[in-house]
Protein backbone atom coordinates (compact mmCIF):
# COMPACT_ATOMS: atom_id res chain seq x y z
CA UNK A 1 0.00 0.00 0.00
CA UNK A 2 1.37 3.50 -0.71
CA UNK A 3 0.94 6.45 1.43
CA UNK A 4 -1.24 7.94 -0.46
CA UNK A 5 -3.67 5.57 0.58
CA UNK A 6 -3.82 4.12 -2.37
CA UNK A 7 -3.70 0.14 -3.36
CA UNK A 8 -2.35 -0.21 -6.83
CA UNK A 9 -2.17 -3.71 -8.31
CA UNK A 10 -1.56 -5.06 -11.61
CA UNK A 11 -2.68 -8.36 -13.00
CA UNK A 12 -0.71 -9.74 -15.61
CA UNK A 13 -2.94 -11.52 -17.99
CA UNK A 14 -3.41 -12.03 -21.56
CA UNK A 15 -5.66 -9.44 -23.35
CA UNK A 16 -8.08 -11.48 -23.95
CA UNK A 17 -8.67 -12.49 -20.00
CA UNK A 18 -9.33 -9.69 -18.84
CA UNK A 19 -12.18 -8.44 -19.64
CA UNK A 20 -14.27 -11.51 -17.98
CA UNK A 21 -11.06 -10.69 -15.11
CA UNK A 22 -12.35 -7.96 -14.42
CA UNK A 23 -16.59 -8.31 -14.57
CA UNK A 24 -16.79 -11.41 -12.94
CA UNK A 25 -13.97 -11.02 -10.03
CA UNK A 26 -12.10 -7.86 -9.73
CA UNK A 27 -15.04 -5.41 -10.08
CA UNK A 28 -17.85 -7.40 -7.82
CA UNK A 29 -14.63 -7.20 -5.00
CA UNK A 30 -14.30 -3.77 -5.25
CA UNK A 31 -17.89 -2.89 -5.45
CA UNK A 32 -18.21 -4.90 -2.23
CA UNK A 33 -15.72 -3.37 -0.54
CA UNK A 34 -16.78 0.72 -1.32
CA UNK A 35 -20.20 -0.60 -0.20
CA UNK A 36 -19.01 -1.98 3.18
CA UNK A 37 -17.15 1.61 3.47
CA UNK A 38 -13.67 -0.03 3.15
CA UNK A 39 -12.78 1.93 -0.05
CA UNK A 40 -13.70 5.50 -0.92
CA UNK A 41 -13.41 5.07 -4.82
CA UNK A 42 -11.48 3.02 -7.31
CA UNK A 43 -10.66 2.80 -11.35
CA UNK A 44 -9.48 0.05 -13.75
CA UNK A 45 -6.86 0.75 -16.74
CA UNK A 46 -6.21 -1.50 -19.50
CA UNK A 47 -2.35 -1.99 -20.45
CA UNK A 48 0.23 -3.31 -22.62
CA UNK A 49 4.09 -2.51 -21.98
CA UNK A 50 6.59 -4.27 -24.32
CA UNK A 51 4.13 -6.61 -25.78
CA UNK A 52 2.83 -7.77 -22.11
CA UNK A 53 -0.48 -6.88 -21.50
CA UNK A 54 -2.15 -6.51 -17.91
CA UNK A 55 -5.06 -5.10 -15.68
CA UNK A 56 -4.50 -2.40 -13.95
CA UNK A 57 -6.93 -2.01 -10.67
CA UNK A 58 -5.99 0.91 -7.91
CA UNK A 59 -7.99 1.77 -5.38
CA UNK A 60 -8.61 4.05 -2.39
CA UNK A 61 -8.46 2.76 1.10
CA UNK A 62 -7.02 2.50 4.19
CA UNK A 63 -7.74 -1.45 4.98
CA UNK A 64 -5.07 -3.40 3.95
CA UNK A 65 -7.89 -6.65 3.68
CA UNK A 66 -9.45 -5.30 0.65
CA UNK A 67 -6.04 -5.74 -1.77
CA UNK A 68 -5.18 -9.58 0.24
CA UNK A 69 -9.08 -10.67 -0.46
CA UNK A 70 -8.60 -9.03 -4.52
CA UNK A 71 -5.92 -11.08 -4.77
CA UNK A 72 -6.81 -14.08 -3.22
CA UNK A 73 -10.16 -14.09 -5.43
CA UNK A 74 -8.10 -13.51 -8.81
CA UNK A 75 -5.66 -15.76 -7.85
CA UNK A 76 -8.44 -18.41 -7.22
CA UNK A 77 -10.21 -17.58 -10.35
CA UNK A 78 -7.05 -17.73 -12.90
CA UNK A 79 -5.87 -21.10 -11.61
CA UNK A 80 -2.76 -22.80 -10.53
CA UNK A 81 -1.40 -22.18 -14.17
CA UNK A 82 -1.46 -18.69 -14.47
CA UNK A 83 -0.35 -17.83 -11.17
CA UNK A 84 3.47 -17.21 -12.28
CA UNK A 85 4.28 -13.61 -11.94
CA UNK A 86 0.52 -13.15 -11.86
CA UNK A 87 1.02 -10.11 -9.38
CA UNK A 88 4.61 -8.68 -10.67
CA UNK A 89 4.07 -4.96 -10.36
CA UNK A 90 4.58 -2.72 -13.19
CA UNK A 91 3.98 1.16 -13.17
CA UNK A 92 2.46 3.24 -14.93
CA UNK A 93 3.16 3.11 -18.41
CA UNK A 94 5.17 6.15 -19.86
CA UNK A 95 1.95 7.17 -21.61
CA UNK A 96 0.62 8.49 -18.68
CA UNK A 97 3.22 10.83 -18.96
CA UNK A 98 1.98 12.06 -21.89
CA UNK A 99 -1.43 12.91 -19.94
CA UNK A 100 0.16 16.40 -19.23
CA UNK A 101 3.05 15.78 -17.15
CA UNK A 102 3.26 14.16 -13.62
CA UNK A 103 1.50 16.92 -12.55
CA UNK A 104 -1.47 16.21 -14.46
CA UNK A 105 -1.95 12.78 -13.20
CA UNK A 106 -3.99 13.64 -10.15
CA UNK A 107 -6.98 14.80 -12.85
CA UNK A 108 -6.52 11.88 -15.16
CA UNK A 109 -6.85 9.86 -12.35
CA UNK A 110 -10.36 11.53 -11.39
CA UNK A 111 -11.48 11.20 -15.04
CA UNK A 112 -10.44 7.16 -14.80
CA UNK A 113 -12.65 7.25 -11.04
CA UNK A 114 -15.43 8.93 -12.41
CA UNK A 115 -15.87 6.96 -15.58
CA UNK A 116 -15.18 3.43 -13.96
CA UNK A 117 -19.13 2.81 -13.53
CA UNK A 118 -19.85 3.47 -17.04
CA UNK A 119 -16.89 1.79 -18.60
CA UNK A 120 -18.44 -1.33 -16.75
CA UNK A 121 -21.28 -0.69 -17.33
CA UNK A 122 -20.94 -0.53 -21.03
CA UNK A 123 -19.26 -3.92 -20.78
CA UNK A 124 -21.64 -5.46 -19.27
CA UNK A 125 -24.24 -3.99 -22.35
CA UNK A 126 -22.41 -5.25 -24.80
CA UNK A 127 -21.42 -8.49 -23.31
CA UNK A 128 -20.63 -10.38 -26.68
CA UNK A 129 -21.95 -7.92 -29.06
CA UNK A 130 -19.08 -6.09 -30.45
CA UNK A 131 -20.98 -4.29 -33.42
CA UNK A 132 -23.18 -2.48 -30.31
CA UNK A 133 -19.97 -1.72 -28.59
CA UNK A 134 -18.45 -0.26 -31.66
CA UNK A 135 -21.72 1.56 -31.98
CA UNK A 136 -21.16 3.16 -28.67
CA UNK A 137 -17.64 4.07 -29.25
CA UNK A 138 -18.29 5.51 -32.28
CA UNK A 139 -21.27 7.86 -30.33
CA UNK A 140 -18.69 8.86 -28.16
CA UNK A 141 -15.69 9.88 -30.63
CA UNK A 142 -18.35 11.58 -32.80
CA UNK A 143 -19.36 13.79 -29.77
CA UNK A 144 -16.12 14.61 -28.15
CA UNK A 145 -14.60 15.61 -31.64
CA UNK A 146 -17.65 18.16 -31.63
CA UNK A 147 -17.43 19.42 -28.29
CA UNK A 148 -13.45 19.84 -28.20
CA UNK A 149 -13.30 21.53 -31.50
CA UNK A 150 -15.62 24.41 -29.51
CA UNK A 151 -12.62 24.40 -27.22
CA UNK A 152 -10.01 25.75 -30.42
CA UNK A 153 -8.98 28.99 -31.10
CA UNK A 154 -11.71 31.08 -32.98
CA UNK A 155 -9.66 30.32 -35.75
CA UNK A 156 -10.78 26.93 -36.13
CA UNK A 157 -13.69 26.60 -33.70
CA UNK A 158 -15.86 28.93 -35.67
CA UNK A 159 -16.43 25.93 -38.05
CA UNK A 160 -18.27 24.61 -35.62
CA UNK A 161 -19.08 20.77 -36.01
CA UNK A 162 -17.42 20.99 -39.19
CA UNK A 163 -14.08 21.09 -37.26
CA UNK A 164 -14.94 18.11 -35.20
CA UNK A 165 -13.77 15.22 -37.07
CA UNK A 166 -9.86 16.77 -38.16
CA UNK A 167 -7.69 14.82 -35.75
CA UNK A 168 -9.70 11.39 -36.01
CA UNK A 169 -8.66 12.03 -40.29
CA UNK A 170 -5.15 13.19 -39.29
CA UNK A 171 -5.24 10.06 -36.96
CA UNK A 172 -6.06 7.52 -39.74
CA UNK A 173 -3.46 9.12 -42.37
CA UNK A 174 -0.78 8.69 -39.95
CA UNK A 175 -1.67 5.35 -39.40
CA UNK A 176 -1.20 4.58 -43.14
CA UNK A 177 2.73 5.90 -43.14
CA UNK A 178 3.00 3.34 -39.87
CA UNK A 179 2.35 -0.04 -42.57
CA UNK A 180 3.33 -1.88 -45.40
CA UNK A 181 0.61 -1.69 -47.63
CA UNK A 182 -1.47 1.71 -46.54
CA UNK A 183 -3.50 1.26 -49.95
CA UNK A 184 -4.66 -2.00 -48.78
CA UNK A 185 -5.63 -1.12 -45.21
CA UNK A 186 -7.17 1.66 -46.83
CA UNK A 187 -9.31 -0.26 -48.95
CA UNK A 188 -10.52 -2.09 -46.64
CA UNK A 189 -11.32 0.51 -43.97
CA UNK A 190 -13.35 1.62 -47.36
CA UNK A 191 -15.21 -1.36 -47.80
CA UNK A 192 -16.70 -1.36 -43.81
CA UNK A 193 -17.26 1.84 -44.59
CA UNK A 194 -19.66 1.50 -47.63
CA UNK A 195 -21.44 -1.70 -45.99
CA UNK A 196 -22.24 0.45 -42.75
CA UNK A 197 -22.67 3.70 -44.45
CA UNK A 198 -26.68 3.72 -44.43
CA UNK A 199 -26.63 3.57 -40.59
CA UNK A 200 -23.89 5.99 -40.08
CA UNK A 201 -24.32 9.00 -42.19
CA UNK A 202 -27.90 9.55 -40.27
CA UNK A 203 -26.41 8.65 -36.84
CA UNK A 204 -23.38 11.27 -37.23
CA UNK A 205 -26.31 13.64 -38.71
CA UNK A 206 -28.25 12.81 -35.68
CA UNK A 207 -25.57 13.16 -32.71
CA UNK A 208 -24.27 16.66 -34.11
CA UNK A 209 -27.52 18.15 -34.57
CA UNK A 210 -27.75 17.15 -30.63
CA UNK A 211 -24.48 19.12 -30.31
CA UNK A 212 -25.42 21.97 -32.06
CA UNK A 213 -24.51 23.72 -28.15
CA UNK A 214 -21.77 21.80 -26.87
CA UNK A 215 -22.31 23.48 -23.63
CA UNK A 216 -25.62 23.55 -23.60
CA UNK A 217 -28.30 20.41 -22.79
CA UNK A 218 -27.42 17.27 -24.06
CA UNK A 219 -30.27 14.70 -22.88
CA UNK A 220 -31.05 13.57 -26.69
CA UNK A 221 -27.89 11.68 -26.18
CA UNK A 222 -27.28 8.17 -25.80
CA UNK A 223 -27.06 7.68 -22.23
CA UNK A 224 -23.83 6.46 -22.25
CA UNK A 225 -22.28 8.85 -24.58
CA UNK A 226 -24.45 11.58 -22.32
CA UNK A 227 -22.26 10.45 -19.28
CA UNK A 228 -19.54 10.40 -21.03
CA UNK A 229 -19.58 13.55 -22.15
CA UNK A 230 -20.61 15.37 -19.03
CA UNK A 231 -17.49 13.84 -17.33
CA UNK A 232 -15.49 15.51 -20.36
CA UNK A 233 -17.04 18.49 -19.69
CA UNK A 234 -16.04 18.86 -16.30
CA UNK A 235 -12.84 17.96 -16.36
CA UNK A 236 -11.80 19.90 -19.31
CA UNK A 237 -11.84 23.28 -17.90
CA UNK A 238 -8.75 21.94 -15.05
CA UNK A 239 -7.00 20.19 -17.40
CA UNK A 240 -7.08 23.59 -19.81
CA UNK A 241 -6.15 25.63 -16.19
CA UNK A 242 -3.12 23.27 -15.99
CA UNK A 243 -1.83 24.22 -19.52
CA UNK A 244 -2.72 28.02 -18.95
CA UNK A 245 -1.16 28.11 -15.73
CA UNK A 246 2.15 26.21 -17.03
CA UNK A 247 1.85 23.02 -15.05
CA UNK A 248 0.75 20.05 -17.50
CA UNK A 249 3.08 19.70 -20.65
CA UNK A 250 2.26 18.00 -23.76
CA UNK A 251 4.34 15.01 -24.16
CA UNK A 252 6.25 15.19 -20.82
CA UNK A 253 8.37 12.01 -21.84
CA UNK A 254 10.38 11.83 -25.21
CA UNK A 255 8.61 10.05 -27.20
CA UNK A 256 10.99 6.62 -28.18
CA UNK A 257 8.89 4.05 -29.45
CA UNK A 258 8.73 3.26 -32.90
CA UNK A 259 4.90 4.15 -33.26
CA UNK A 260 5.89 7.78 -31.63
CA UNK A 261 8.54 8.36 -34.19
CA UNK A 262 5.83 9.86 -36.51
CA UNK A 263 6.91 13.89 -36.47
CA UNK A 264 6.86 16.40 -39.19
CA UNK A 265 9.89 16.68 -41.26
CA UNK A 266 11.24 20.51 -41.58
CA UNK A 267 8.95 20.96 -44.43
CA UNK A 268 5.73 20.56 -42.25
CA UNK A 269 4.96 16.95 -43.71
CA UNK A 270 4.50 14.10 -41.78
CA UNK A 271 6.31 10.93 -43.51
CA UNK A 272 6.93 7.47 -42.91
CA UNK A 273 9.69 7.28 -40.83
CA UNK A 274 13.00 5.41 -40.86
CA UNK A 275 12.30 2.10 -39.20
CA UNK A 276 13.80 -0.93 -40.26
CA UNK A 277 10.90 -3.09 -40.83
CA UNK A 278 9.50 -0.49 -43.30
CA UNK A 279 13.01 -0.13 -44.99
CA UNK A 280 11.76 -2.46 -48.42
CA UNK A 281 8.30 -1.04 -48.23
CA UNK A 282 7.26 1.62 -51.10
CA UNK A 283 6.95 5.23 -49.84
CA UNK A 284 3.25 6.07 -49.09
CA UNK A 285 1.22 8.98 -51.00
CA UNK A 286 1.31 11.96 -48.94
CA UNK A 287 -2.69 12.84 -47.42
CA UNK A 288 -4.55 15.61 -48.24
CA UNK A 289 -4.85 16.78 -44.90
CA UNK A 290 -1.25 15.93 -44.09
CA UNK A 291 -0.15 18.36 -47.01
CA UNK A 292 -2.91 20.87 -46.35
CA UNK A 293 -1.48 21.18 -42.22
CA UNK A 294 2.05 21.73 -44.18
CA UNK A 295 0.61 24.23 -46.48
CA UNK A 296 -0.26 26.16 -43.36
CA UNK A 297 2.27 27.15 -40.94
CA UNK A 298 -0.08 29.18 -38.97
CA UNK A 299 -2.02 25.86 -38.08
CA UNK A 300 1.39 24.10 -37.48
CA UNK A 301 1.82 26.45 -35.08
CA UNK A 302 -1.58 26.08 -33.11
CA UNK A 303 -0.86 22.23 -32.97
CA UNK A 304 2.37 22.33 -31.32
CA UNK A 305 2.02 25.38 -29.18
CA UNK A 306 -1.49 26.88 -28.98
CA UNK A 307 -2.54 25.72 -25.35
CA UNK A 308 -6.09 25.09 -26.18
CA UNK A 309 -5.15 22.81 -28.71
CA UNK A 310 -2.97 20.68 -26.49
CA UNK A 311 -5.55 20.93 -23.24
CA UNK A 312 -8.00 19.68 -26.30
CA UNK A 313 -5.41 16.82 -27.29
CA UNK A 314 -5.00 15.15 -23.57
CA UNK A 315 -8.59 15.57 -23.44
CA UNK A 316 -8.75 13.43 -26.49
CA UNK A 317 -6.36 11.24 -25.57
CA UNK A 318 -8.82 10.40 -22.48
CA UNK A 319 -11.14 9.28 -25.26
CA UNK A 320 -8.52 6.96 -26.69
CA UNK A 321 -7.82 5.19 -23.04
CA UNK A 322 -11.35 4.71 -22.50
CA UNK A 323 -11.20 2.86 -25.85
CA UNK A 324 -8.67 0.44 -23.92
CA UNK A 325 -10.75 0.34 -20.92
CA UNK A 326 -13.61 -0.87 -23.22
CA UNK A 327 -11.19 -3.26 -24.44
CA UNK A 328 -10.87 -1.89 -28.33
CA UNK A 329 -7.28 -2.35 -29.64
CA UNK A 330 -5.31 0.54 -31.28
CA UNK A 331 -6.58 -1.25 -34.63
CA UNK A 332 -9.91 -0.85 -33.58
CA UNK A 333 -9.25 2.78 -32.62
CA UNK A 334 -8.13 3.71 -36.11
CA UNK A 335 -11.20 2.25 -37.69
CA UNK A 336 -13.18 4.14 -35.58
CA UNK A 337 -11.48 7.02 -36.42
CA UNK A 338 -11.88 6.77 -40.35
CA UNK A 339 -15.51 5.42 -39.49
CA UNK A 340 -16.40 8.99 -38.32
CA UNK A 341 -14.62 10.95 -40.55
CA UNK A 342 -15.88 9.75 -43.51
CA UNK A 343 -19.44 9.75 -41.92
CA UNK A 344 -18.73 13.22 -41.07
CA UNK A 345 -17.41 14.32 -44.58
CA UNK A 346 -20.06 12.46 -46.74
CA UNK A 347 -23.00 13.74 -44.52
CA UNK A 348 -22.02 17.02 -44.51
CA UNK A 349 -20.36 17.61 -47.98
CA UNK A 350 -16.99 18.17 -45.88
CA UNK A 351 -13.45 18.74 -46.99
CA UNK A 352 -10.85 18.59 -44.46
CA UNK A 353 -8.14 19.56 -46.79
CA UNK A 354 -9.52 22.72 -48.12
CA UNK A 355 -11.28 23.48 -44.15
CA UNK A 356 -7.83 23.63 -43.07
CA UNK A 357 -6.32 25.31 -45.38
CA UNK A 358 -9.24 28.14 -45.09
CA UNK A 359 -7.77 28.61 -41.28
CA UNK A 360 -5.99 32.60 -40.92
CA UNK A 361 -4.74 34.34 -37.84
CA UNK A 362 -7.80 34.87 -35.36
CA UNK A 363 -7.11 38.74 -36.39
CA UNK A 364 -7.72 37.91 -40.15
CA UNK A 365 -10.62 35.62 -39.03
CA UNK A 366 -13.86 38.01 -39.90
Amino acid sequence: MTADRFGDVTVNVPWSSQEDLLLDVAAPTLDESVERGETESWFYLRETKEAKSYLRLKFRTQSPSVEARLRARISEAVGEAGRENLFEYRPYNKEHDWLGGAGALGLAESFWTETTPLALESLRATRGNRALRMALALDMLACSGVFLASRLPESVSRFGYRAGYLSYLATFEGYLLLIRDPEAARARHARRYDLNRDALRPRIRRLVEIMQDPDGDLDGLPEATLRYMNSLRSHLPPLQQGFDEGRFYLYATPRKDDFNKLTPAPDGLYRRPDLPWLADAPEAPVAGIHRAIADNPYYQGMIREDRRFQASRVAQAYGHWHLFRLGFLLSDRYTLCYLVARAFEEEFGLDAAELIRSVKPEAEVS
